[in-house]
């Protein structure tokens, strides 16, 4: 899952996924923040959500750090992302680069 995963400045995973991915794990393709139709958008697990680019980089803007988050990140991120992308057996299309 690494491979798949970046990081904001603040040290949180989000993993950018399409339409496709969010309709085969049972999402409506609509921003969780603003309710917009998405194509494309941004699952981040400490926000247990799935936002739009412009929803995802006002998030980056105004977040901050906590070391309690990073720790609960570490220690359960990969089952959560896996739980959304291998659901309906979607495969990723690219790797981070």
């Amino acid at each position: 899952m690494e491979d798949y995963l970046s990081k904001t400045p603040q040290g949180y995973t989000y993993l950018p996924v399409k339409r496709k991915h969010m309709l085969n794990w049972g999402g409506l393709a609509v921003c969780d923040y603003c309710n917009a139709d998405m194509e494309q958008g941004y699952l981040v697990y400490i926000l247990n959500s799935c936002i739009c680019p412009d929803c995802f980089n006002d998030w980056v803007k105004r977040a901050q750090t906590y070391t309690e988050d990073l720790k609960m990140q570490d220690e359960y991120q990969d089952e959560w992302y896996c739980h959304h992308i291998n659901f309906g057996h979607v495969e990723l299309d690219v790797k981070r680069s």
